[in-house]
């Protein structure tokens, strides 16, 4: 026999049985007082609640969108202002060291000043040895 006949014998013998089964009735129980359940809440209240919370949620969701935005606007802003901080950082260093090349410069220039005056003084008292340590002593500091 094939799966279908098996199938179609099957069918036969269980539509051809006599007899129908009934469920038996179970007990019904008895009201008490601490068995009593609330009544069910009408079908639009429900709807109503619910639709209340959503339109909680969405304004929960409004208000936390425009914190985040807020925060983002207020961190670009802090980071321009890094960046303008940063620039000034640069611009004043980039003084600094020209006002150190100008003092070195400065400085330079009054060293050759000296050596240039005291070779010159030197020229016109050479047979004052005793002057001669002295200033020596002076600019050797």
């Amino acid at each position: 026999m094939t799966t279908a006949a098996v199938t179609v014998v099957c069918a036969v013998t269980v539509l051809a049985a006599p007899g129908t089964a009934f469920a038996a009735p179970g007990p019904t129980p008895s009201p008490t007082a601490s068995s009593t359940a609330p009544p069910a809440a009408a079908p639009g209240k429900d709807l109503e609640a619910v639709r209340k919370k959503l339109d909680k949620l969405y304004r929960a969701a409004a208000s936390a969108t425009d914190e985040y935005n807020a925060a983002e606007e207020k961190a670009e802003q802090q980071s321009a202002e890094i960046v303008a901080l940063a620039k000034k950082i640069v611009e004043g260093q980039q003084e600094l060291d020209r006002l150190k090349d100008r003092a070195g410069a400065a400085a330079r220039a009054q060293r050759i000043g000296d050596e240039a005056l005291r070779k010159s003084f030197l020229e016109r008292v050479p047979s004052h040895a005793r002057l001669l340590t002295l200033v020596d002593s002076l600019f050797s500091r």
